[in-house]
């Protein structure tokens, strides 16, 4: 790391994965509609459960899916179908990645940042997903909401990430683009960086974020402005 970046304070970032890393959001969103009317929930409640499941891991997600259609609502298959859809349509299309960021990861990892991932997706996926891309050799640590107790919007994923690289949390951005993400980056105590994918900011959120950009590739260019590189 420079000199310059150690003056700075900021140490590291760690990004989560979907809407971030990949642009998957749409298919995530489409194949909850799809699981959604096979199980016959209503169109509009549908979309609640896609506000209400993005950004948290699967033990989350069913209980937020419950807390909406009730108890007795089979949430965990819904899930599990859900999940053969996306993953069909990965398999058939592949993972497209969000524009700017194999530049932005080129440009941290040459700059002597620490990199981590910390995604509410399993780990094993997660893996799977960022070497069929290319992108595994660019984060020092990894991690997924299957390793932690608790899932976003609690910090512990991105605690995690922090104590596993070597990091003070204060001196970390958090890379995030749904409300729960930006909610945990907020609780570990570091800097909120929101790029939205399908969700703009609400004013809940705003007072949480320390940063917004349209891109990876905005991010980018504050960084190099920030850091004089």
């Amino acid at each position: 790391m420079t000199e310059k970046n150690v003056g700075k304070g900021i140490k590291a970032v760690v990004f989560d994965m979907d809407g971030v890393i990949f642009d998957t959001q749409i298919f995530y969103n489409e194949s909850y509609r799809e699981a959604g009317r096979h199980f016959g929930v209503d169109k509009n409640e549908i979309e609640e459960i896609i506000v209400g499941t993005m950004g948290v891991n699967r033990p989350e997600s069913i209980l937020a899916i419950k807390k909406m259609q009730g108890q007795d609502f089979p949430a965990e298959e819904m899930i599990s179908l859900m999940l053969e859809i996306f993953n069909r349509r990965v398999e058939k299309e592949g993972l497209p990645k969000k524009p700017g960021v194999c530049e932005l990861l080129k440009w941290l990892k040459e700059n002597g940042f620490r990199t981590g991932l910390a995604s509410s997706t399993e780990r094993d996926r997660i893996l799977r997903y960022l070497k069929s891309a290319g992108l595994e050799s660019y984060f020092d640590f990894i991690t997924g909401g299957d390793k932690v107790e608790n899932g976003k919007p609690a910090p512990d994923i991105y605690l995690q990430a922090c104590e596993n690289m070597g990091v003070d949390p204060v001196e970390t951005y958090g890379v995030e683009d749904s409300y729960n993400g930006i909610r945990s980056v907020y609780n570990a105590g570091m800097k909120a960086i929101m790029v939205p994918d399908s969700l703009q900011p609400t004013e809940e959120i705003r007072p949480l974020i320390f940063r917004k950009f349209d891109s990876l590739n905005g991010f980018l260019e504050y960084l190099k402005e920030e850091y004089s590189i």
